[in-house]
């Protein structure tokens, strides 16, 4: 049995919004090596050659909120029943190109699954052209069994510490951290997770990422399963 997926989120650009990432070493970039899709009011860029998002920038103040990252972890991460845990990292091949004149499609095959080996994953990320929007919609296509088990996306790595941040998470009536990158990290900086269940604990699927006279910018989500 082969099945699709779909997830879509949008991501809305406000004043001191965000969303949460453990900076980490980063790799400069130069403009040839990364695909662009561009609004009035926002810019994302992914890199050519593994997909990894490097630029999201408000395009008023050219402030960005991402960088580039070595770690190959990767914009998803999925877990699927015949697989385990996959990012794109494992990928062999991966393409990005233009699908309409505000939007990428990002697309990572060849995994070398022999239970699924037409696995492919696609990406599609829209730019609003006059709103400080984008929209993230995965596809995951040929399984070659159950839909996946969990889908992380879309996953920010390297977003750029700014002062004084705060986190919020609607966990109940809602919960608000000061200084959130520590609490994240672990022993010898080793990156932690937090997860709640939805419906459940968490009131909302969404987060804050605040900075004291910063930017940023919250998602939403909107799961879509194909059959």
């Amino acid at each position: 049995m082969n099945s699709s997926v779909r997830v879509s989120f949008l991501s809305l650009l406000l004043i001191a919004l965000g969303f949460l990432g453990l900076a980490g070493r980063s790799a400069e970039l130069t403009t040839a090596q990364v695909a662009r899709v561009t609004g009035r009011h926002f810019q994302v860029g992914v890199d050519k050659t593994s997909g990894q998002v490097v630029e999201l920038i408000d395009v008023a103040s050219q402030h960005n909120f991402a960088s580039a990252a070595t770690n190959l972890g990767g914009l998803w991460e999925l877990d699927l029943a015949n697989a385990g845990t996959l990012t794109p990292a494992n990928a062999r091949q991966f393409d990005v190109a233009p699908s309409t004149a505000s939007a990428l499609r990002l697309r990572w095959s060849e995994f070398g699954l022999v239970r699924a080996p037409q696995l492919n994953v696609e990406v599609t990320v829209r730019v609003d052209p006059n709103q400080a929007l984008s929209h993230w919609q995965i596809q995951v296509n040929h399984t070659g069994g159950p839909p996946p088990r969990l889908i992380r996306f879309p996953r920010l790595l390297n977003i750029p510490e700014q002062p004084r941040e705060h986190l919020a998470v609607p966990v109940w009536l809602g919960q608000q951290a000061e200084n959130p990158r520590a609490l994240l990290r672990g022993e010898n900086s080793a990156p932690k997770r937090w997860e709640w269940s939805y419906p459940g604990l968490l009131s909302m699927q969404c987060l804050a990422l605040t900075s004291d006279g910063g930017m940023g910018f919250g998602p939403t989500k909107t799961p879509r399963a194909l059959p």
